[in-house]
């Protein structure tokens, strides 16, 4: 039988014998936790932080999937299921946990890090492979990273942490809280929880940047979580209320066109810019997408079809081909930051395989084996798969 109470009461205990180091005994409570309440996802999130920190990866993946599964809309679940898969080496399944977080928070610098982490590893970059957790990371993974891209979020989620960021005294609490945050060693917690005590708004925006609302409690129980309002069952409607009336069907109307005016004409841009492309009047598609390019300078989808022009030029071109791709794709998550979808997994997948398309022409095959493979991970397509399969 399900007891909430008793639920709470253990996962309290769990957090402090985490914030201690007795992992151990954090799963204890955690486990207990489970036994009260298993629909609770926050439960097996908090375990799998614990089996993590006891390198005890396995039982880390069951919990880190089990906490998916019961709110698959919760984008830090998919932080505790990539790092264990990315632990245990399975870093294909840790790429695709990671962009499926990504998918809902796109901005999440702990789902950013850890599908670089990824990738690095999976392609043999130095000093990359999945490694012993430290105590820092330990600790993060139960409480989070507080830092300005978690603020940002929670800000954009939550218009009372916006409206409280608008208090430049209560910001600069926020920037030492950050500055806490950012730091290791048995003081953190403590730092941490005496500044929270001087402004309990604090604790709020703290609780809204890991995705929690905190809020008063009617009771003496102090601040408690609450679930979202997606969980919570609607009341039981009262026996003598006549039934709704049925709405009536609205006609659906066309998606609104959220384009800025840049967007809008860089579009228009592209498309003249494609047509002369397929007419194979290279040096105005060229024109025109630098037109364009000069309204959306970062992307990624005109940058593209602008490296396939060049290619049709000539030869010459290559190296500034691949050197333009490559630097898009190190610069993908600061694209995606300023505008989102803008260096979306897709779009990255087609820079792969552009670049692939020049080491084929250059008959460098292992290199264009890398680069479809690469843009497999970010997208698996058919026309990929082929294109690798002809190589």
């Amino acid at each position: 039988m399900t007891d909430k109470a008793k639920a709470a009461e253990a996962k309290a205990k769990g957090n402090a014998a985490f914030t201690a180091k007795n992992y151990e005994e954090a799963v204890k409570h955690f486990s207990e936790a489970i036994e009260h309440d298993a629909t609770d996802h926050v439960f097996f999130s908090n375990r799998s932080a614990c089996y993590a920190s006891l390198e005890q990866y396995e039982k880390a993946l069951e919990d880190g999937a089990q906490c998916v599964k019961l709110k698959p809309d919760w984008a830090k679940g998919y932080t505790r299921k990539g790092l264990a898969e990315y632990f245990l080496k399975r870093y294909d399944d840790a790429a695709e946990t990671y962009k499926a977080g990504l998918k809902l928070a796109p901005e999440d610098a702990s789902l950013k890090e850890g599908l670089q982490k990824v990738m690095d590893a999976k392609y043999d970059v130095t000093g990359s492979g999945a490694r012993q957790s430290s105590g820092n990371e330990a600790e993060d993974l139960l409480l989070g990273k507080f830092d300005a891209n978690s603020l940002t979020m929670a800000a954009a989620r939550n218009a009372k942490v916006k409206e409280y960021m608008k208090d430049d005294n209560f910001m600069k609490k926020v920037n030492t809280l950050m500055g806490i945050s950012s730091t290791g060693g048995p003081m953190r917690e403590q730092l941490m929880i005496q500044l929270i005590q001087q402004d309990p708004r604090l604790l709020e925006v703290v609780a809204a940047a890991q995705g929690f609302v905190i809020q008063a409690a009617d009771g003496p129980g102090g601040p408690h979580e609450t679930p979202s309002s997606a969980n919570k069952a609607p009341p039981a409607q009262a026996a003598s209320s006549p039934p709704a009336p049925t709405p009536k069907q609205e006609e659906k109307k066309p998606p609104a066109d959220d384009r800025t005016p840049a967007q809008k004409e860089a579009d228009e841009l592209k498309t003249k810019g494609n047509t002369y492309y397929k007419k194979r009047k290279f040096s105005e598609a060229m024109e025109m997408y630098d037109k364009a390019l000069e309204k959306l300078p970062d992307d990624l989808t005109l940058h593209n079809n602008k490296c396939a022009v060049m290619i049709e030029m000539g030869e010459e071109n290559y190296p500034k081909v691949i050197k333009t791709c490559q630097d898009l794709i190190d610069r993908r998550y600061e694209i995606n930051s300023s505008r989102a979808g803008a260096a979306s997994f897709e779009k990255v997948a087609k820079v792969y395989n552009r670049m692939a398309s020049i080491y084929e022409k250059q008959k460098r095959f292992d290199d264009a084996i890398a680069m479809y493979n690469k843009s497999l991970t970010e997208d698996n397509t058919r026309a990929t798969r082929n294109a690798l399969r002809e190589v």
